[in-house]
């Protein structure tokens, strides 16, 4: 698999390849929120979260940037 410039065998663990620490945003949020938050920490997909769980995921796509 190859992510940006990194090529990665295929039994590479998931731990390698992930942020940390999750970048994720409150169901309640405004949308200007999330597009500020994508834009500040440049990822391109958000987790909503609510109660420690998740919900969905919002992406740049999904907000039009």
């Amino acid at each position: 698999i190859k992510l940006g410039s990194h090529a990665y065998p295929l039994d590479t663990p998931i731990n390698r390849l992930m942020r940390y620490p999750l970048i994720s945003i409150d169901q309640n949020a405004e949308i200007s929120v999330a597009q500020n938050m994508m834009e500040k920490n440049k990822i391109k997909r958000l987790p909503v979260i609510a109660d420690d769980q998740l919900l969905g995921m919002v992406t740049m796509s999904d907000l039009n940037i």
